[in-house]
């Protein structure tokens, strides 16, 4: 458990304070500014919660004095406007189980059952029981038919007392909360990951200063952004698998991948020797491999709060790819250790990531099943497809940004005529003067114009090197620092989707204090140089954008620069961020091998 100490309380007491005056601020500036203080998505996550609870009323659905059949309740539903009936089969089973309830009789219907016999006592005696629980089916409303509501319909669940409650800044709060919570989990995982009190012990103000009194993510979450339950749910993740699967002591992993590749030459003594060696630091295995009945209540919660954390957000999924590589380095080096001169088999290194992934997989399709059985196909639609195939074509930090707009116009496909936008964008150009003005495919550069800007609005083209390294670097780090493959996999991940806003960088705030006693810099300048180098080439962009958005100025090829600009800087923090996390292990791994060696006493 996290240790909240006097300094630790003080920050906790501070980053509330902060999160409440800002809301109350938002009450202010909403009511008497042009500009409001609160997000536009706090108003799509209320509103969806208002159809959510009541948009279906069965007064005017199964209990309607218009409804005889169920064709009359399908058309009801369809054709009333001011109806937002959740299209899962269960609600459509219990309307329809209500519309035959055997005491639903019309006053000039003449009921079809004896209500005399034992089974008609009996089925009125059964829906009694169940009838409640199909009236809250039958009046479940559809999230979705809010626009724009991409969420999990779970969230506007959430968000009920906004109008059972009447509590319209319940939303606010709760995510403020959470914030506070991430704060708690982000200093937990500082304990955790430390050998000693002495080496991170003095890190009590990252998560203070970069988390709690920082005032971007203050105002994330006061604005009315859920991104703060996405935070808490991967910081839970983290800290739950990192109890249950601890990490080696920095320098284990480097110390025995220099024999792993020498295993199938070396005779039985040599591996013996390299056990005894391991021994010393007394490596366990991860509790993942264990049989499930000898799973800690931590093993299970860790795969059960990554499954829901891929079910709010989609991204997370990549940080199974280091919890592979770390089950199975763990895995390997213990059994090393347990079975030398034994050749272990493939299964054997894998059978904790094959049972973490097992239950974390199960979650994720169990609670999406719930919710495809609530609400039907707007579900899969709008939470899930909408992401996967979307293009924003509106200008964002990333540089696909331009390619998705141009693509978006009608005029720029094959065969397409000279349309406005095309004409904005090609004027002044060295081929403007080469572009039909009419059907057809026009010149060969014409098509390789629109075929090159096909390939690169095309959703693989940012996909493929976004997954490839993303991969990559999470399964080369995750054995040896699981928190920090995650954070260099959400940088990398950021860096090169397809579209990115200032919400996208929270997902690596979230573990930027934990991981920063991992790294060491060149000089404490560098660390200024880069946020430095981050803030300007932000401001550029920020300022190119608000004279396209604001000012109305054909600057789309300014700011596509400027997208550029921020990703050769994001690719220069990926680099300099790895570099020093690279000079800490070298360090670490020299004070593992004098140990080993029996050079320093501990």
């Amino acid at each position: 458990m996290v240790s909240i100490s006097s300094q630790r309380s003080a920050y906790l007491l501070a980053g509330i304070l902060l999160r409440v005056a800002l809301i109350l601020w938002s009450r202010y500036q909403d009511a008497h500014y042009d500009l409001p203080y609160t997000d536009v998505d706090y108003s799509v996550f209320s509103d969806a919660s208002a159809l959510l609870l009541n948009g279906c009323p069965v007064s005017e659905t199964v209990y309607s004095p218009f409804i005889d059949v169920q064709h009359d309740l399908e058309n009801q539903i369809e054709l009333k406007p001011n109806l937002s009936c959740a299209k899962g089969f269960l609600p459509s089973l219990a309307r329809f189980s209500l519309l035959n309830d055997p005491i639903h009789v019309r006053p000039d219907q003449e009921s079809p059952f004896d209500q005399e016999s034992f089974m008609f006592k009996l089925s009125i005696a059964c829906f009694d029981l169940v009838r409640p629980l199909f009236r809250s089916l039958a009046s479940l409303g559809d999230p979705y038919a809010r626009p724009t509501y991409r969420y999990t319909p779970f969230l506007a669940a959430l968000l009920i007392p906004i109008h059972s409650l009447a509590l319209p800044e319940f939303g606010k709060y709760l995510f403020a909360i959470a914030d506070i919570l991430c704060a708690i989990l982000m200093w937990a995982l500082l304990d955790g990951r430390s050998s000693s009190a002495s080496k991170f012990g003095s890190f009590t103000h990252l998560p203070g200063l970069l988390w709690l009194l920082n005032p971007f993510p203050a105002q994330i979450s006061t604005r009315g952004s859920s991104e703060s339950l996405v935070g808490l749910s991967i910081l839970s993740f983290l800290y739950l698998f990192l109890r249950s699967n601890p990490e080696l002591p920095a320098g284990i992993q480097e110390l025995s991948s220099r024999t792993e590749g020498k295993e199938r030459k070396a005779d039985r003594s040599d591996q013996a020797s390299e056990a005894d060696r391991l021994a010393k630091f007394g490596v366990l295995p991860p509790e993942s491999s264990l049989p499930f009945d000898d799973w800690s209540l931590s093993a299970l919660l860790a795969p059960i709060m990554l499954g829901l954390a891929v079910h709010l957000k989609l991204f997370p999924v990549i940080y199974a790819i280091p919890v592979l590589s770390h089950l199975y380095t763990s895995s390997s080096i213990s059994l090393r250790c347990d079975r030398a001169g034994e050749r272990l088999g493939l299964f054997e290194k894998h059978r904790a990531g094959i049972r973490f992934g097992i239950v974390a997989a199960l979650t994720f399709f169990s609670v999406n099943l719930v919710a495809w059985s609530l609400w039907g196909q707007p579900f899969v639609e709008n939470t899930f497809t909408y992401h996967l195939t979307r293009k924003d074509h509106r200008h964002n930090f990333s540089p696909y940004f331009l390619t998705n707009y141009l693509s978006s116009v009608p005029s720029l496909t094959l065969g397409g005529g000279e349309g406005p936008a095309f004409a904005t964008w090609t004027r002044g150009s060295s081929f403007s003067s080469e572009v039909p003005t009419s059907g057809g495919l026009g010149t060969v550069r014409d098509q390789i114009v629109v075929l090159a800007s096909e390939v690169a609005s095309s959703s693989l083209t940012s996909f493929l090197p976004q997954l490839g390294l993303t991969s990559y670097v999470g399964w080369v780090l995750g054995g040896k620092d699981v928190v920090s493959a995650c954070a260099a996999q959400t940088l990398v991940f950021v860096t090169f989707n397809k579209v990115c806003t200032s919400q996208y960088f929270m997902w690596f705030l979230w573990l930027l204090p934990v991981i920063l006693p991992s790294l060491r810099f060149k000089s404490r300048v560098q660390p200024i140089l880069m946020i430095s180098a981050w803030v300007a080439t932000q401001s550029v962009w920020l300022g190119q954008a608000y004279l396209l958005e604001f000012k109305a100025k054909q600057v789309f090829l300014e700011v596509w620069s400027s997208s550029l600009l921020l990703l050769v800087c994001h690719c220069y923090l990926i680099v300099a961020c790895l570099d020093a996390w690279r000079r800490e292990r070298r360090v670490l791994t020299h004070q593992v091998e004098s140990l080993a060696d029996g050079k320093k006493e501990k």
